[in-house]
């Protein structure tokens, strides 16, 4: 994050984000263009003490206010990141995604809560589905919880940057 040359003032056609409170402002407008212009570090969070299994989570997944709406505009993450993310839930930092991230680093634990005998989980987003997520990096782990027991086979994708890509790219991460 220190060597890229991060742009300094808000693109015309986007809207800065600077704090938590705006990254979750995005579930308003998911057809919007966002840029990072810091690095955020989201505060609380962590593995419950008494269930070392269990993510106590510091941030809900961007995905429409709970409607699973697809992020379909633009997240520039400018080269900044964001870190100590802790999520439960059944998705990265993006339920998903059909627009594009990119410049975007995010250190962060992911855990999918607990699944049935299907389920994806990503770091940056649970699903790329006709978009495209570049130049980005996660660092952390992503943690799929599985409870089922029936006969029907195990149907899971796991990643760092995405549980699964259905029709869109991944380019450039790591």
């Amino acid at each position: 994050s220190d060597t890229y040359p991060h742009l300094t003032e808000v693109p015309e056609g986007y809207i800065g984000i600077y704090t938590k409170e705006d990254l979750e402002k995005i579930n308003d407008n998911m057809a919007g263009n966002y840029i990072l212009m810091n690095d955020i570090e989201i505060p609380g969070g962590g593995v419950d003490q008494n269930n070392s299994n269990a993510i106590i989570s510091n941030f809900d997944t961007i995905d429409g206010n709970f409607t699973s709406t697809a992020f379909s505009g633009i997240l520039d993450g400018n080269g900044y990141m964001v870190s100590n993310l802790f999520l439960n839930s059944n998705g990265g930092l993006f339920f998903d995604v059909t627009g594009t991230i990119r410049n975007l680093n995010v250190h962060a634990v992911v855990s999918s809560g607990n699944q049935g005998n299907y389920g994806s989980i990503g770091g940056i987003a649970n699903l790329v589905n006709g978009g495209l997520i570049e130049n980005c990096r996660f660092d952390g782990q992503v943690i799929l919880q599985k409870t089922y027991g029936g006969t029907e086979p195990d149907r899971y994708a796991v990643g760092g940057i995405a549980g699964g890509v259905q029709s869109g790219k991944i380019k450039n991460c790591a």
